[in-house]
């Protein structure tokens, strides 16, 4: 019994500093959005904000379907895929390609998450130009 206790504590920790790098990792992308580079397999490096739309978008999905199953913690590190993936989408949302990204997919659910939020958008943006 205590060894289940002990384990329990042992994941929240590991679950409250995966947290806090989160936030720091979320600070200072806003911070610097973009001094943020995806290294790929070859080592050469892109800096996301240099990459076109489409290169932008399947790396998001080679993301996504290389490391969505895996234990958050493992992926910190040398490797930074939580920073980097973080880093896709906020420039995939200041592009506003979230419906591209969503049909690229596949993912029916997010398509229709991502045309809601585009239609929202939309709606704000045309109260604000009235307003």
């Amino acid at each position: 019994m205590a060894k289940k206790a002990r384990a329990s504590a042992n994941e929240v920790f590991k679950l409250e500093r995966i947290a806090r790098e989160m936030q720091e990792m979320n600070a200072r992308l806003k911070e610097h959005p973009n001094r943020w580079a995806w290294v790929s397999r070859d080592g050469s490096k892109t800096r996301i904000c240099d990459m076109d739309d489409q290169h932008l978008i399947n790396t998001v999905l080679l993301v996504e379907r290389t490391y969505s199953n895996r234990d958050p913690s493992v992926m910190f590190g040398k490797n930074y895929i939580p920073i980097a993936q973080r880093g896709l989408e906020m420039e995939i949302e200041k592009r506003g390609l979230e419906v591209a990204l969503a049909k690229r997919s596949g993912d029916v659910r997010r398509l229709v998450k991502a045309v809601a939020e585009q239609e929202r958008r939309r709606g704000e943006n045309s109260l604000g130009a009235d307003g």
